[in-house]
């Protein structure tokens, strides 16, 4: 007992150490309630994550197929008026 008092930095190491474990501590059971908080929402609101999540893709999927077929009428349109300045040469 009588090394441990007398050697200061003994005593600065074994502190900043035991602060170290209970700073980890605190620091996983705090991630642990998030991780299992998360979980639990996860769980509550499956369907309606799901359900928006279809209704973001059906959406992303026709505006593809808008944009698709508008480019694609522009590239015809531009084919046939090329194809008509060349049978008119």
């Amino acid at each position: 007992m009588d090394n441990f008092f007398s050697n200061p930095k003994l005593t600065q190491n074994s502190l900043s150490t035991l602060l170290g474990i209970k700073l980890q501590l605190i620091t996983k059971k705090r991630f642990v309630i998030t991780r299992i908080e998360v979980t639990n929402y996860i769980t509550r609101h499956l369907y309606d994550i799901l359900s928006n999540l279809i209704v973001f893709f059906l959406c992303m999927n026709h505006i593809f197929y808008l944009l698709l077929l508008f480019f694609a009428r522009k590239f015809a349109m531009s084919l046939t008026l090329g194809f008509s300045q060349i049978l008119i040469l």
